[in-house]
């Protein structure tokens, strides 16, 4: 009766899915297999395993290629080290054989000094380094020598003396005193000492030197060594018409200059190549061609005066200058601008440019400063 039966389940039976078997076909270990089965081609199997090869080989090149690669920077690198280290070897061997060099110039040079001392023989006054027997050394109006060469240089007009010994002395006799001095340390033709109004001055002439002015009063040095003559007599013809500088102001020449000098200060105030005046607060320097230059007390120059142009001082205060054509200019010493207000430039302005000279002569509060 089953077998009469066309279905079961839906199918025939004896004639299922898989040719009359209801499972599907099974591999020797009893997995099912798939319906469908793709199997690839030879051609397909080829080209995989040949891109395998090639992958594989190039891997293999660029693996070889980096060794090279690396084996080459690591043989750079101590080629560079190599070059470094040889130039570091020069260096130091130029460094050194430098400082040979040196060392061996200083040497030299120290036994040329000390040859050259030794063939001067014994030092100078002042210097002797020799035992001294206490015996042979001179006693000089009290004052005791400290070398053989001690000797007196010059008597002081105020009493005192100035000895030279290890260095340049005032010894005063009554206090039996030595005071060192900066007179400068060598040798001079003459020192002479002079009183320039309340203060002792004194010449310096050295024996191969100009002369400089050193006050004995306050014991120091008031010049450089820069004078060929120094004025020391207030009736010199250098202080005509104005004698009244003595103790103030001193007269020297140097370099074919006139120049004058503040003896409190030691400064110049004014120069000039045929003479140096002084009236009022004011300096005059005469130069060649009839030109005047006017100084302050400082020693700034004001104004110059040519031939055809002059000076006049008021009252000691002001200095009036004059043009060829009658024109003024006023100056107190202390600007530097000329004064353009006040009673004395009113009293030039009312006065006529063409009788302006022969009215400020005529006039003593006006001193004139000649051209001679």
């Amino acid at each position: 009766m089953d077998n009469q039966n066309p279905m079961n389940g839906g199918m025939p039976q004896g004639q299922g899915q898989y040719g009359g078997q209801n499972t599907p076909p099974q591999n020797q270990n009893g997995d099912p297999q798939s319906s469908v089965v793709v199997q690839p081609g030879l051609d397909n199997l080829e080209n995989v395993q040949t891109q395998s090869v090639v992958e594989s080989a190039r891997e293999e090149a660029e693996k070889e290629l980096e060794q090279v690669r690396a084996y080459n920077e690591a043989l750079v690198r101590q080629q560079k080290a190599q070059e470094n280290a040889t130039k570091a070897k020069r260096t130091s061997v130029t460094i050194f054989g430098v400082i040979i060099f040196i060392v061996l110039l200083g040497v030299i040079a120290w036994l040329v000094v000390n040859a050259i001392i030794l063939a001067q023989g014994p030092a100078g006054p002042g210097k002797d380094s020799e035992v001294i027997d206490p015996a042979q050394l001179a006693e000089i109006d009290g004052y005791k020598c400290t070398t053989t060469n001690c000797a007196k240089v010059v008597d002081l007009p105020d009493g005192r003396i100035i000895i030279r010994d290890t260095a340049y002395y005032i010894y005063d006799l009554e206090e039996k005193e030595a005071t060192l001095t900066s007179i400068e340390e060598k040798d001079y033709h003459a020192i002479t000492p002079f009183y320039w109004g309340d203060r002792l001055l004194a010449e310096l002439d050295p024996e191969s030197d100009a002369s400089a002015l050193y006050s004995i009063t306050e014991n120091r040095a008031l010049t450089s060594y820069n004078f060929d003559t120094i004025y020391r007599d207030i009736n010199d013809d250098v202080y005509k018409n104005q004698t009244s500088i003595k103790g103030s102001y001193i007269i020297v020449k140097g370099s074919g200059n006139y120049r004058m000098i503040n003896v409190a200060t030691g400064t110049e105030v004014v120069r000039g190549t045929n003479k140096v005046y002084k009236y009022g607060n004011f300096f005059f320097g005469y130069e060649n061609g009839n030109e005047v230059r006017a100084y302050n007390s400082s020693g700034r120059q004001i104004k110059i005066a040519y031939a055809k142009e002059d000076f006049y001082v008021k009252d000691g205060k002001y200095l009036v200058f004059i043009d060829e054509d009658g024109s003024y200019e006023i100056y107190d010493g202390i600007s530097e601008d000329d004064i353009d207000e006040g009673a004395l430039y009113d009293y030039l302005w009312d006065i006529d440019e063409e009788v302006m000279r022969a009215t400020l002569n005529r006039n003593n509060t006006f001193y004139h400063i000649s051209k001679n």
